[in-house]
């Protein structure tokens, strides 16, 4: 398997997060290989590389509304303004997809206040005495230790995603069950670790400054029905 194999390998499967990883791979490939040309050598064949790269990486992940119809060109049609004028057009989607990415992480996260953290801790360390005593195999402890572990290293962020709470959750649920009275005691834990994390949310969201209503625009008055009387001077 060669180098590039790699670079494909474990890909997110989310199509904007994947064009961001292979983006970033293929622009330092460019980059570091251009800076270790020598100096008769003909760079141009790097910057074909990375377009051709890239705008294959656009179209196999379907996002070629985000960018003007490009072909890859000729290497006798490739100058540094070529490679300009394409990385002009990564860039700006690149920028607003780190946008959409930032607010996707604060939406599915949550910044933890010091005693949350204390209390989450104290938590997880009861799980863990829990699980040493549960009669199950060492794989199945071994398991929601992991995934205890990553939600304590989690908490010490300054957000919390709760996709690491979700994980610890269903690493309990799915591999232990709900059925024998033993695991009660585990059940209430992540039932209560569940609740700590929906208030911290709820808190969060309450605390979001939010702007206040449109005023209503005034209402002209309209005029006073004039009487008969209106029309004497006297």
């Amino acid at each position: 398997m060669s180098h590039d194999d790699f670079v494909y390998d474990d890909l997110p499967d989310d199509p904007e997060e994947a064009f961001l990883h292979l983006e970033a791979v293929f622009r330092t490939e460019c980059e570091q290989k251009i800076r270790e040309a020598h100096q008769e050598e003909r760079v141009d064949i790097y910057y074909i590389q990375y377009i051709s790269k890239v705008l294959g990486a656009i179209s196999e992940l379907g996002i070629e509304s985000h960018f003007a119809k490009r072909s890859v060109p000729s290497i006798e049609d490739v100058d540094y303004q070529t490679y300009v004028n394409l990385s002009k057009d990564v860039e700006h989607y690149r920028t607003m997809l780190q946008i959409r990415r930032a607010r996707r992480r604060k939406e599915f996260s949550v910044a933890l206040d010091q005693a949350t953290k204390i209390k989450l801790r104290h938590m997880l360390s009861q799980m863990r005495e829990i699980v040493d005593r549960l009669e199950v195999s060492e794989s199945k402890k071994e398991a929601l230790f992991a995934k205890i572990n990553a939600l304590e290293t989690e908490i010490d962020r300054d957000r919390t995603r709760f996709d690491i709470v979700a994980a610890l959750w269903m690493e309990g649920c799915e591999k232990f069950g709900d059925g024998a009275e033993k695991l009660k005691p585990l059940r209430d834990l992540l039932e209560s670790i569940g609740s700590v994390f929906k208030q911290a949310k709820k808190l969060e969201g309450a605390d979001t400054p939010r702007l206040p209503p449109a005023a209503r625009p005034k209402q002209i008055e309209p005029p006073k029905p004039t009487s008969e009387s209106d029309d004497i001077p006297f």
